[in-house]
């Protein structure tokens, strides 16, 4: 059914700035360079490429013809240079070999007789604009406008943590009238659900045990269990009054137990603010 911006009894008394409260707040979130670069390198590894190279380096894959008495190092192999996947002390001494040279490697297994068949070595190229056109992220069209993205990105989700703590005095700064017939349909909403999942188990959640609500829903008892519903209703219904009056609805096409998607609105309104104004502040 269709509610109104009241959520049927309960409603706005007087609305508070978010431009004004998230200017006030001391936010720590800091561009995450490490993580952007980390992103970029993941992008540019899909344009990998191995180019044939005469001198083995650390990370160079290299096709070897072992010969030794010993049966692990008389064989053919590809084997990565360092990894030390193969055998460490085989792989130290292979620095340096060059492709097409055969030359005797002093082992604590015994000697082995080692010819270097082709090296090739990984060539991660930079990112190009290309690159970042083929990801088709909507507005990213050159190298440096995925790179801002990502650090975006990584302001967006530390901000996204900080705002769990900034939402409740934020909502705090609200007058709104919450109409206790609301929570409670709220909360019988939430039962029913929970009824309904009992059901498809083969329990009857009104009759679970301590251990199996605790299991459940980490309520010892369904007295405690609706307290907590109770409490945490009293918040999402603040946030779904808020982000509906903010956003301008006249209309919420919500049950009242739906506040849930009206929470995640307004987390992220308030975490674009705190990015614009960020942003604002470093271009002053």
């Amino acid at each position: 059914m269709e509610v109104s911006v009241d959520l049927m009894n309960s409603k706005v008394i007087r609305s508070a700035s978010v431009e004004a409260l998230v200017g006030q707040h001391p936010w720590r979130a800091t561009p995450d360079y490490k993580a952007m670069e980390e992103q970029i390198y993941q992008v540019t590894l899909k344009h990998k490429k191995y180019d044939a190279v005469e001198t083995i380096a650390v990370g160079d894959i290299a096709a070897l013809t072992l010969v030794s008495e010993t049966k692990k190092f008389n064989r053919k192999l590809k084997l990565q240079v360092g990894a030390n996947m193969f055998d460490r002390e085989l792989e130290a001494a292979l620095v340096g070999g060059e492709a097409g040279k055969t030359f005797a490697v002093s082992h604590s297994a015994g000697q082995i007789t080692c010819t270097v068949e082709a090296i090739q070595r990984l060539v991660v190229p930079a990112l190009t604009d290309e690159m970042a056109q083929k990801l088709q992220i909507e507005g990213i069209s050159t190298a440096a406008a995925l790179k801002e993205h990502y650090l975006q990105e990584s302001l967006k989700k530390q901000l996204l943590d900080e705002v769990f703590d900034f939402i409740p005095a934020f909502l705090d700064q609200w007058e709104v009238a919450i109409d206790e017939q609301d929570l409670i349909e709220m909360d019988e909403h939430e039962m029913e659900r929970c009824r309904g999942i009992s059901r498809s188990m083969g329990q009857v959640f009104d009759e679970m045990t301590e251990e199996q609500l605790l299991g459940a829903v980490g309520c010892r008892n369904i007295p405690e269990f609706r307290a907590m519903i109770h409490e945490y209703h009293k918040k999402t219904l603040r946030a779904l009054l808020a982000e509906a009056y903010l956003s301008g609805q006249d209309v919420v096409p919500l049950t009242p137990a739906d506040a849930n998607p009206y929470y995640g609105a307004l987390m992220d309104r308030i975490v674009l603010c705190a990015l614009q104004q960020m942003k604002e502040k470093e271009t002053c």
